[in-house]
């Protein structure tokens, strides 16, 4: 018991009179700011080109290709979950390119994610916010392509309604994000 009084009278000496009557003195010294001080000088940076749309989409391609291969032999089996992502991705191409072959492969994904949340292993889960929003943005991307039918419309009128019939609820009240996305 008389170290640890000690030891709370050391600290309120420290606390008022500071550490230098203690007989320390920590201060920091900051080096002069010289090249010298540097491990490595800076790179001289490559002089910016332009960046255009097509170097976008390319560098989209080179990098997503794999997901691409993937997901586009498995569009619309019922077995793969979560083909609202890769729709969502083809919604966007179609939006930023305007070929209708995106259009197509979003809605055979949606058609995927129905049957996924219908007859698959995702029959018996719940859809947050997590789902729908990007749900409605696909279906903004996408909703004027004239390659979809009044019946691609109509499917994704009921593809709609099943994801609000499995709605888990949204958040309310929770900090700011009262709507989830919000």
């Amino acid at each position: 018991m008389p170290r640890c009084r000690f030891l709370v009278v050391l600290a309120l000496v420290a606390l008022l009179f500071g550490s230098a009557c203690l007989g320390y003195d920590i201060r920091t010294e900051v080096p002069p700011i010289t090249p010298d001080r540097w491990l490595y000088p800076p790179l001289d940076l490559p002089t910016p080109a332009p960046v255009t749309r097509d170097d976008y989409l390319n560098f989209i391609n080179r990098n997503l290709a794999g997901q691409f291969a993937y997901y586009r032999a498995h569009m619309g089996e019922p077995d793969v979950g979560y083909q609202n992502g890769a729709a969502r991705r083809e919604a966007f191409l179609y939006r930023i390119t305007g070929q209708e072959t995106y259009a197509q492969n979003a809605m055979g994904f949606i058609r995927g994610h129905y049957a996924w949340l219908t007859v698959g292993a995702g029959a018996d889960r719940q859809v947050g916010f997590e789902v729908i929003c990007p749900a409605l943005e696909t279906y903004l991307w996408i909703k004027n392509s004239p390659s979809l039918t009044p019946a691609d419309h109509a499917f994704i009128h009921s593809w709609f309604n099943l994801m609000e019939d499995r709605n888990a609820g949204y958040e309310v009240g929770a900090m700011n994000r009262s709507m989830g996305w919000a």
